[in-house]
């Protein structure tokens, strides 16, 4: 969604909780990842929260800077298979 792009295969990875503050309130979540694949003619456009978009490895990305527990969990559960 925040690519505007459309995707072919979609394959579940794992669930995660997490804990989401907004304002005062902590809501408690359960985050779902997936891993899909794009399709070869996509055109990837940057969407309301995306700044910029790059390719790299994805030995190259450091988990330890992503914003939420959940999403380091998921990133290493991908990293598994």
């Amino acid at each position: 969604e925040e690519l505007g792009v459309e995707i072919g295969e979609l394959e579940y990875l794992t669930s995660q909780p997490n804990e989401y503050p907004f304002g005062e309130v902590p809501y408690r979540t359960l985050d779902l990842f997936f891993t899909a694949k794009v399709l070869p003619d996509a055109v990837l456009t940057p969407q309301d929260d995306v700044s910029e978009i790059f390719y790299c490895s994805i030995l190259e990305l450091e988990p330890e800077r992503f914003a939420f527990q959940s999403t380091r969990k998921a990133f290493l559960k991908l990293l598994e298979k």
